[in-house]
């Protein structure tokens, strides 16, 4: 839910890979940062746990990109 996300307990994983071609970097810098946020994954159901990670944030941009028509 967007709620989830905006509260950050979206339960979506996070690791802590910083080389270039990491699956964090590439969500946060990739060319396709839309479809490596989408696929993810879960740690928690969400909306159970805060957990403060940028993939919360990712996929609010992505939502509010989708749904406004314009680049966020």
């Amino acid at each position: 839910k967007i709620r989830d996300l905006l509260n950050m307990a979206g339960g979506l994983k996070e690791d802590y890979d910083f080389s270039p071609t990491s699956q964090r970097i590439q969500r946060v810098m990739g060319l396709d940062i839309a479809t490596a946020n989408i696929n993810i994954g879960v740690d928690v159901p969400p909306g159970t746990v805060f957990s403060h990670v940028n993939p919360n944030s990712q996929m609010l941009g992505i939502i509010i990109q989708r749904s406004s028509g314009k680049r966020f």
